[in-house]
């Protein structure tokens, strides 16, 4: 497109030609080129609020595995080691630990 540019064809020729818009034919002058896609940079509800929701879900969730712990325990010695029950049992009791928290 940038060579028949050069050849003096314009850019309502151009969209014909390619069958686009001629606002896509120009953009493509403009710009030298195809343009790399940049996906926006989208922002959520939570940005920001990282700590905080650490915060609060490490103060709700340590009580609740404490109580689980010894339970826990025990089941995981009846299990094999290397069932993926047991990888998620001791994946649970590491999150009683604060700071191995994700």
């Amino acid at each position: 497109m940038l060579r028949l540019h050069e050849l003096s064809w314009g850019s309502k020729r151009l969209s014909k030609e390619f069958g686009c818009t001629r606002n896509t034919v120009r953009r493509y002058l403009r710009d030298g080129g195809a343009a790399p896609f940049k996906q926006p940079a989208r922002r959520s509800a939570f940005d920001g609020l990282d700590d905080w929701l650490r915060a609060v879900r490490q103060e709700k969730s340590t009580p609740i595995i404490a109580a689980l712990d010894p339970w826990l325990r025990e089941k995981l010695g009846l299990i094999s080691q290397k069932t993926k029950l047991a990888e998620a049992i001791r994946y649970t009791l590491a999150l009683a630990r604060p700071d191995t928290l994700p």
